[in-house]
């Protein structure tokens, strides 16, 4: 074991207190020199606060100055504006003002005029100073501010950084102000007359010079000269009314006193006659039964007399065989008999079974053959005409030999089927005449009985069996306009069945066709461009024009065109009076019973006690122009002599000043 001496204790507490003082990792003091080092940095914010927030109110106060100075200098742009506040000096310019109210709102007390040499770059004043721009771009109701106020750093200038706020707190205005338009004439404000400031022209009256004096009352003068020599308006008399504390009434004029009407005071109108209207009828001088049947030509065809060659049909057309689209008459199949009298203006083709006779043939161009020696009368040996010789040839071609009929319209002449295709039935149908309107529709008949009298225009009408009797002209024999159909565009097609057909049958720009059966019975006339015959037809009776039948007794009678209802007041015609034809009702005046006179004059009566006693208002007074065998010119009422405005005669309105005030004044920018 090995002792060891024990150390002096004072000793080692001295040197642990300055082993202790010179530890570098110790961190006491530190903070101090921390807080030196940031304390320039503090007061470099702290600084820019204040300042920062001084520098913003200097904005808001510089942009006050700006507005304040534009508004007062717009208001000064239409006139002086009068004294300015601070000094003696009259604002006679927007200079003037704009100056004024700047030195007022703590601004430059001179302006001057802004520098816009660069357009992009517009000049801004240094602190301390402005200037104005008037006309503002082009614009001489608006005005420009511009204004700089210094602005100083009292913290950032203590460190150094106050050049920060050099360039002042800037700030710009623009205001405008309205004007409002005023038309001064005569020293007087006519702003009615705006946007011309001009008075109407006043038109004069033009007196010829006719040696004749003339009298002009009212205003336009109106040429009285039965009031010559006096020209004066007679004077119209009143009624006067006594006074006896009785309510009365007065109806008319002159005041009838009728207090029987008391107390509504009302005279009802007179009921007149009412005259029925009457439809257009015709008169004949022999009787026609139902005679209104032929309006409107009154064209009474006469009683048909039978013939054994009465005319079956008319083709207008002057083709023959060897022309384009074939002969204008077309007779084949294997039909034959008796079909009657067929003319057209061209030639025909007779073919098929042998058997058919045509009780008479007429050709516009018979005898003529092409130069393959074809004639215009073809026939291959399957028809005999029963009555030569074939008439024919002439010229010119001959017009529709039966004449065609009028065209009705919907609601005038026809009950209105539509304008499309359509398949007619009895339903809802009664016996008339029906039409189809438009260019391509086409009526549909099939396997209908119609012998109760119908009759169908359409633009193409195709038919298939069926019994079809015309309408109310086909009570006995079709006549004149004893129409059954009528293709107003195309063809008229009996297709299958053979129908039995009674009436007309026209097809002026078409054809009319018979394929099939033919026809079973019926009697009537064919008239197209070209008829195209099949089947039999000797059951078919023709009544057109021909060697056989023919109409006796026929008359042309009046047209007695109808009247429209009127209405008769007495003697007297009042169709203004139509529907109820009765006068109105006269309401009167009612005098009440006040124990005073009263004067009543004109109709309506007007109260008019200004006149009393007498109760008579005079009449007008009127002007003589005396004849001098000069023209004259007269202005005005009463009329002045102007005849330095002849020819014319005609005052010309004055054009007076239009003039501008201020009116509202806004900031645009």
């Amino acid at each position: 074991m090995v002792w060891r001496q024990r150390a002096d204790p004072r000793q080692e507490v001295l040197e642990g207190t300055m082993m202790s003082r010179f530890d570098l990792r110790s961190d006491r003091g530190q903070s101090l020199i921390m807080f030196l080092l940031i304390l320039p940095v503090l007061l470099g914010f702290m600084g820019l606060v204040i300042d920062g927030a001084h520098a913003f109110g200097e904005k808001r106060k510089s942009q006050n100055l700006a507005d304040a100075t534009a508004l007062a200098a717009a208001q000064s742009i239409l006139g002086p504006a009068g004294e300015c506040p601070t000094g003696p000096a009259p604002i006679t310019s927007v200079k003037k003002a704009a100056e004024c109210y700047s030195e007022m709102n703590g601004g430059p007390s001179v302006l001057h005029e802004c520098d816009y040499s660069d357009p992009a770059n517009p000049e801004r004043p240094d602190p301390g100073d402005g200037c104005y721009a008037w006309p503002y771009k082009g614009d001489s109701n608006r005005v420009e501010i511009r204004v700089t106020r210094s602005v100083g750093g009292f913290f950032l200038s203590a460190i150094g950084l106050g050049s920060i706020f050099d360039n002042g707190a800037f700030a710009r205005a623009v205001a405008s102000v309205a004007t409002e338009p005023h038309c001064i004439i005569g020293g007087v404000e006519r702003d009615d007359l705006l946007p011309d400031c001009k008075l109407p022209d006043e038109p004069g009256t033009f007196v010829p010079g006719d040696n004749a004096d003339h009298c002009y009352i009212g205003d336009p003068p109106e040429l009285r000269d039965d009031l010559l020599p006096g020209c004066q308006l007679p004077d119209e008399p009143g009624t006067i009314v006594n006074a006896n504390g009785v309510d009365h009434c007065y109806v008319g004029d002159p005041l009838v006193q009728r207090d029987d009407l008391l107390p509504s005071c009302v005279l009802p109108g007179d009921t007149g006659t009412v005259r029925a209207a009457t439809s257009p009828h015709c008169t004949f001088g022999s009787p026609v039964t139902n005679p209104d049947q032929y309006v409107p030509d009154c064209a009474y065809p006469g009683v048909f007399v039978d013939g054994s060659d009465g005319g079956v049909g008319f083709a207008k057309s002057t083709n023959c065989q060897f022309d384009t689209g074939g002969s204008a008459i077309t007779y084949g199949g294997a039909g034959g008999g008796e079909i009657g009298a067929l003319t057209t203006n061209g030639g025909i083709t007779i073919s098929g079974n042998g058997g058919k006779t045509i009780t008479s043939l007429g050709l516009g161009r018979n005898g003529e053959r092409n130069k393959q020696g074809k004639p215009c009368y073809d026939n291959s040996g399957a028809g005999t005409i029963l009555n030569p010789p074939i008439k024919g040839p002439w010229s010119p071609p001959l017009d529709w030999i039966q004449p065609l009929p009028p065209i009705p319209t919907p609601g005038s002449g026809c009950t209105d089927l539509g304008s499309a295709d359509v398949t007619f039935t009895t339903a809802g149908h009664p016996p008339g005449v029906y039409c189809v309107t438009g260019t391509t529709a086409t009526l549909f008949l099939s396997a209908l009985d119609l012998s109760a009298g119908y009759t169908f225009f359409a633009p193409n009408i195709t038919v298939s069996g069926g019994i079809y009797k015309c309408y109310a002209l086909c009570a006995s024999t079709p006549g004149r306009n004893a129409t059954l159909f009528y293709a107003t565009v195309g063809d008229v097609k009996s297709q299958g069945n053979a129908p039995n057909l009674t009436g007309n049958i026209f097809a002026p720009n078409g054809e009319i066709s018979f394929t099939g059966g033919g026809v079973n019975g019926g009697r009537g006339y064919l008239e197209a461009q070209t008829l195209k015959l099949a089947g039999n037809f000797a059951n078919y009776l023709g009544t057109g024009p021909g060697p056989g039948g023919h109409f006796e007794g026929g008359q042309t009678g009046t047209y007695v065109p109808g009247e429209s209802e009127h209405c008769y007041i007495g003697d007297q015609q009042r169709d203004d009076l139509l529907p109820d034809c009765r006068l109105p009702d006269e309401t009167g005046t009612i005098v009440p019973g006040d124990h005073s006179d009263h004067c009543y004059v004109g109709d309506p009566p007007v109260l008019r006690d200004d006149l009393l006693p007498s109760c008579v208002l005079a009449g007008d007074p009127g002007t003589i122009i005396h004849g001098d065998g000069l023209d004259h010119c007269y202005i005005g009422d009463p009329p002045v002599q102007r005849d330095d405005l002849l020819p014319d005669c005609v005052l010309y309105g004055e054009t007076g000043i239009i003039t501008s005030s201020a009116g509202p004044i806004s900031m645009d920018e």
